[in-house]
């Protein structure tokens, strides 16, 4: 997976623009690597690649949402120098583009032990 490719995804599921979802780079990053650890085994991470990112950018919108808590709670969260103060809990738009990317992906990941995945 190409980290430029899940920050566009990303600026796209989130409404930003480029430069602006470049903020979020440790974000999207964190998800690269998430998604990456939950491959299941033999999963040809190049031969998938298009719909990995797309899991990824989705993974990373919920965390921008708020929804990375797994919990309406969430008051804040630091990702790297990227801090969000007071976020509310995930829209239900984040959590539409997630279930349907996670849909796409299902087949090729895993549920992490004690992970992030969030309500699939």
């Amino acid at each position: 997976m190409e980290i430029g490719k899940i920050v566009e995804n990303f600026a796209l599921f989130a409404g930003l623009s480029v430069s602006d979802a470049m903020q979020w780079l440790p974000l999207c990053r964190w998800a690269k690597e998430s998604v990456e650890q939950s491959l299941r085994p033999g999963v040809d991470l190049q031969k998938n690649k298009e719909r990995l990112s797309l899991v990824a950018a989705a993974l990373a919108l919920r965390a921008y949402d708020g929804g990375l808590s797994g919990s309406s709670d969430l008051r804040s969260m630091s990702v790297g120098d990227v801090k969000v103060e007071n976020a509310a809990s995930g829209s239900a738009a984040s959590q539409k583009i997630w279930e349907e990317m996670w849909g796409l992906c299902r087949d090729l990941l895993q549920h992490p032990q004690g992970g992030v995945w969030m309500s699939c």
